[in-house]
């Protein structure tokens, strides 16, 4: 698989392109539904899945992402309606006998814990890019970051076969993958929170949150040290929605639930390895 094929590197879709930031917030969860779909609904042919993505985006992006308030709730509360609806649908077309609404809803739809393994995976994926997007330009320009990254992510290669490879040092790869996966956490964390990226919070927000990670009996201890509530409750409930959601992010035997699979490995298992 080639960079430009790769679910962590693909650049942004023709959908977010053509509409700015109202669908970029849509676009991101494209390749965590057809994920979804995937796993869940594989009985269904490929094109009815590939169609009931567009539909899925096309219906989120012009009946809700335009009239939606994010104060009044996170953005995939409204996912979780407009998925869960239209799967119900497809559904009901491919049965031979109709289900009541309940019924469906309750036998075939999609759970909350897939809508929130969806939700977080598109985080994940947009984490990255916005990783990629750092190390691409600016003062923070680094394409060692990046090639370290891909090397991993997408072709799957120790960190002694990067270093082989590149003449690098073993050492100065694990520096490399770190700032990487710094700027991951941090862009996650600062999403899921709603800081800036200067916020002082944020710092000890990304860094309570991967001790969390690393000590999960532990968290309690460690989210105790943030001193602000509103962001002690946010870290809270981001690691618990990721430990939730964490087999459902593991991936399967395709291509792509391998890399994703390797991603999720690299950027939490090894968080500081």
């Amino acid at each position: 698989m080639s960079d430009r094929d790769s679910l962590w590197f693909t650049t942004r879709s023709a959908l977010s392109r053509s509409g700015g930031p109202a669908w970029e917030e849509v676009s991101r969860y494209g390749e965590p539904l057809r994920h979804l779909l995937a796993r869940r609904y594989g009985r269904i042919g490929v094109q009815d899945r590939e169609d009931l993505v567009q539909d899925v985006l096309v219906e989120i992006k012009e009946k809700l992402a335009q009239t939606h308030d994010p104060a009044r709730g996170r953005f995939r509360a409204l996912l979780q309606t407009v998925v869960r609806r239209r799967v119900i649908d497809l559904l009901r077309r491919a049965r031979p006998a109709p289900l009541s609404d309940a019924a469906a809803a309750q036998l075939e739809a999609p759970t909350p814990d897939d809508v929130e393994a969806l939700d977080l995976e598109a985080c994940l994926l947009d984490a990255v890019a916005a990783c990629r997007d750092r190390f691409t330009q600016g003062r923070d320009r680094d394409p060692d970051v990046l090639y370290a990254l891909a090397d991993r992510l997408v072709h799957g290669k120790t960190n002694a076969a990067i270093a082989e490879q590149s003449g690098a040092s073993p050492d100065r790869v694990a520096r490399l993958l770190r700032r990487g996966r710094d700027a991951i956490f941090t862009h996650l964390v600062a999403g899921e929170l709603g800081l800036a990226r200067h916020d002082p919070a944020l710092d000890e927000a990304t860094q309570a949150f991967r001790r969390c990670l690393r000590a999960p009996r532990d968290a309690t201890t460690h989210l105790a040290a943030l001193r602000d509530r509103a962001v002690r409750e946010g870290v809270e409930d981001l690691h618990r929605r990721l430990r939730a959601a964490l087999p459902l992010l593991r991936g399967d035997g395709s291509v792509r639930g391998q890399e994703l699979a390797r991603g999720i490995a690299l950027i939490f298992d090894e968080a500081d390895g």
